[in-house]
């Protein structure tokens, strides 16, 4: 990476957002609060099934700033690169369809639950209810009674984002080899940055 470039910058970003990602998937494996001899109080329950909750909305902001962040570094590629980038997105987002509803259902979470969110069947029979399955395998929110819940599976989508993480390290290194061999430097030079594609007209 070059520093001190946008591509740079952008590229910074997505690392952190991924690793944000796995992280919360990470928090959606515990064990729930056991010992043998000694009965379970409500609150350490609560506790467990609040911090899962609370963990499951997490996971899915970040799975969303994951597309948003790989949209940066798309708009600062050169452009024999920009359509790898493109095939690259394209397939995170097919394997994980709700994620951008789903961040829109929680992030204005108050219009789901008063009928007037997006999608929602003009505000009659409103739901607002999310939360992790029993087998802490996904989180899902109920919009309205006559859709189906908008999902995400934690696995799937932790391995989507890691597998957008690798095609999109892939195209970069690869464009930065085919730079170097078109414009060698001197070693006491400092590389010239990757620049960035035309914007669309």
């Amino acid at each position: 990476m070059e520093p001190f470039t946008e591509l740079f910058e952008a590229e910074i970003n997505f690392a952190f957002c991924v690793a944000a990602v796995r992280l919360q998937r990470d928090r959606l494996r515990p064990a729930p609060p056991t010992s043998p001899g000694r009965a379970v109080s409500r609150e350490e329950v609560w506790s467990f099934v609040t911090r899962l909750g609370a963990d499951g909305l997490m996971f899915v902001l970040a799975l969303e700033q994951v597309a948003d962040a790989a949209q940066a570094i798309r708009f600062h590629t050169p452009a024999d690169v920009a359509s790898d980038i493109n095939d690259a997105i394209a397939h995170f987002e097919a394997a994980c369809p709700d994620r951008r509803r789903l961040r829109n259902a929680v992030a204005h979470y108050s219009d789901y639950l008063r009928g007037a969110g997006t999608g929602q069947q003009g505000g009659t029979s409103p739901q607002a209810n999310y939360g992790l399955v029993n087998s802490l395998a996904s989180f899902y929110f109920f919009t309205d009674e006559h859709r189906a819940p908008l999902e995400v599976d934690f696995a799937e989508a932790a391995e989507a984002a890691t597998a957008l993480e690798h095609e999109i390290t892939a195209a970069l290194h690869a464009a930065r080899i085919r730079r170097r061999k078109q414009c060698p430097q001197p070693e006491q030079q400092e590389p010239q940055p990757l620049a960035p594609a035309a914007p669309a007209e």
